[in-house]
């Protein structure tokens, strides 16, 4: 976590304070899969599923307004705690199967991510959940990480300013 953690500081000062560094803010990109899987981690360990969701919920309201001025985010996008807190949620309801949630759940998730702004959106959550399902096998939790990466790296505005394509 405190990698993740050093990570994301470098993403937000490259945001905040140099945004002609393209550098920090791939370097930053790092912290967001340690934060997903120590989340998959959590989902696994912990005693109250909903709990866990509840305490990021209020670290993501808590954070939404230091978000909006330190990155000039509207109130419209959602930091990524709102994000790691649906997919606790969705996780839950993969886990229970209750009245076939383990359906319903991603689904709902998925339609509510089409109407609300949050960073990473549908793409993270499918991370997360990815990084749920392939859990068990290190080999494919790599094949994940490593699948996203290629494909994040690929499609990101930094990759084009490193080419000079803009």
């Amino acid at each position: 976590k405190i990698v993740a953690l050093v990570f994301m500081i470098i993403d937000h000062l490259g945001v905040a304070m140099f945004p002609g560094v393209p550098e920090m803010r791939m370097l930053g990109r790092i912290a967001m899969p340690i934060y997903a899987w120590c989340l998959v981690v959590g989902c696994e360990y912990t005693h109250d599923i909903y709990r866990y969701a509840f305490r990021l919920l209020v670290l993501a309201v808590v954070s939404q307004p230091i978000n909006m001025v330190a990155l000039s985010n509207p109130w419209s996008k959602l930091n990524i705690l709102f994000l790691l807190c649906l997919g606790v949620l969705v996780i839950a309801g993969i886990k229970e199967k209750k009245y076939f949630s383990q359906f319903w759940a991603p689904a709902l998730a998925y339609l509510l991510l089409g109407f609300v702004s949050m960073d990473y959106g549908w793409k993270g959550l499918t991370f997360i959940l990815l990084l749920y399902a392939a859990r068990k096998s290190r080999g494919g939790v790599l094949a994940v990480v490593l699948a996203f990466a290629l494909f994040w790296g690929t499609t990101s505005t930094q990759v084009n300013y490193i080419a000079g394509v803009e």
